[in-house]
């Protein structure tokens, strides 16, 4: 007797189109991933260049209120009083020259106001020093130079650079004229004829990223300063930028 052998299920392999299908599928996914990916590269990369920048303004904060609070200081507050040998007589070793009694002046390159400069006296414990961090003796009267160097995108003080990424900065000085130490409007430099009168200043900046490949935006048109909305700064292309905004009151008037 002929046995017959057991049927066996037939077998095919997957036709052309069910592998194009698979194909197509696996590369919308693996695009679908990868795009993904370079959208999380990018958004880590913009927020920490954000996050450099916030901490570039705030450490130039830091520079610039240091250095006003110190504007006008005297070893001897009673020398304030003094009609004899004032503290901060006239001065013509920097221009432009310092006037009597006046304690903070703007720093001119160009007709452009790039910076200023404060001076003040130290003390002889050792906690006033200036913006390189060095000890200013009692009875001795120093200058502090805060500028911005626009090509080299640097705050310097005292031809030192402090910090860099600070493309730019604008400065205006609150004037008050009838002596009741507060102020009546914000000028610039150039409308200043007594300088003895300031008693406030206010200081925007711009901070700029370092990598020109944080963005794939053109050039981005920036309100700066930010109290003067009819006037604007252009931000590189890839480039982040941020305006930092400050108003600081000088509080060592010299009353003598």
């Amino acid at each position: 007797m002929i046995m017959s052998s057991p049927l066996t299920p037939t077998q095919q392999g997957i036709s052309l189109v069910e592998l194009m299908i698979a194909l197509t599928l696996g590369a919308i996914i693996s695009t679908g991933i990868f795009t993904i990916y370079l959208q999380s590269q990018q958004s880590y990369k913009i927020q920490t260049a954000l996050a450099k920048l916030q901490d570039t303004g705030r450490i130039a904060r830091y520079f610039f209120e240091s250095g006003l609070q110190k504007a006008g200081f005297t070893t001897h507050k009673q020398q304030q009083l003094l009609l004899l040998n004032p503290p901060f007589p006239l001065d013509n070793k920097v221009t432009p020259a310092f006037a009597n009694k006046q304690i903070i002046a703007p720093i001119i390159k160009n007709t452009a106001n790039t910076g200023f400069r404060v001076r003040y006296q130290g003390l002889n414990d050792g906690t006033i020093v200036n913006c390189l961090g060095n000890h200013v003796a009692a009875n001795t009267t120093w200058i502090d130079s805060f500028e911005v160097d626009k090509i080299n995108k640097t705050l310097r003080c005292n031809n030192t650079t402090l910090l860099t990424d600070i493309s730019d900065i604008h400065l205006r000085y609150g004037v008050d004229s009838n002596n009741d130490t507060a102020v009546e409007h914000f000028v610039s430099h150039n409308n200043i004829t007594d300088w003895t009168q300031i008693v406030a200043i206010r200081i925007s900046f711009v901070v700029q990223s370092q990598q020109n490949n944080i963005t794939t935006e053109s050039k981005q048109k920036m309100p700066f300063p930010s109290y003067d909305p009819e006037n604007s700064i252009i931000c590189p292309a890839q480039h982040l930028c941020k305006v930092f905004n400050a108003t600081y009151t000088l509080r060592n008037l010299p009353h003598y």
